[in-house]
């Protein structure tokens, strides 16, 4: 005769009391941890890379800014070509110093949310409003330089024409590129999401937390 054994209700809150519950950790124990991070020889490297792209896109923003002022009256045929080169570049570097602020403010709070933030809501703003700058001076620049080249003269400085001619195509190259950096990131992430197939060990510890309870 085999005997029978059942489970005691102690037994079953031990197994529950083994799973570890999620933790939570706030913006401010984030902040912290990713500084701490910084300090590593790693995190170094990675400080002195991103400083010198900072400051190689300031270098190209100010210069943009500079090139539009200095000619902001040489353009007749199209007085929009220097308020374009000065709204782009001077637009970014407000828009980077107001996300790095952000970032700081966020990290300086106690709570944990992990939901939309006003980092992720300017970003998405600016994208918007580079796409339509970009829009539009790509054209009136191209159309500018095209008549240029036709007439052989234009009411036009043609260094100022020149200049923002190389920034369009220069900006069109780096937009196609992070447009397809985007596009594949995204793939990726739909890949992960539903393409990959689940992890059994996590399958089986989640139904069996679920049957003790």
């Amino acid at each position: 005769m085999t005997a029978m054994t059942t489970a005691s209700p102690e037994a079953d809150w031990e197994r529950v009391d083994d799973v570890t519950p999620p933790t939570t950790t706030t913006n401010r124990e984030r902040g912290k941890a990713w500084f701490k991070k910084l300090k590593s020889p790693k995190g170094l490297c990675f400080l002195s890379v991103a400083s010198a792209v900072l400051l190689i896109v300031a270098a190209y923003l100010l210069s943009k800014v500079v090139f539009g002022i200095l000619y902001i009256e040489s353009c007749d045929a199209d007085h929009f070509i220097p308020i374009y080169l000065v709204i782009s570049g001077a637009l970014p570097l407000i828009v980077i110093a107001l996300i790095i602020l952000l970032i700081y403010l966020k990290y300086k709070q106690d709570n944990s949310d992990e939901g939309v933030s006003s980092v992720h809501l300017t970003a998405f703003v600016y994208f918007f409003i580079h796409l339509v700058l970009q829009l539009a001076g790509s054209v009136c620049v191209i159309r500018t330089r095209n008549h240029l080249n036709s007439k052989g003269s234009v009411d036009c400085d043609e260094t100022l024409v020149t200049f923002s001619f190389g920034v369009v195509i220069f900006e069109l190259v780096i937009s196609c590129l992070m447009f397809i950096i985007a596009v594949l990131s995204i793939c990726e992430l739909v890949y992960l999401e539903c393409c990959q197939t689940q992890d059994p060990n996590r399958d089986r510890t989640t139904s069996n937390v679920l049957s003790v309870l």
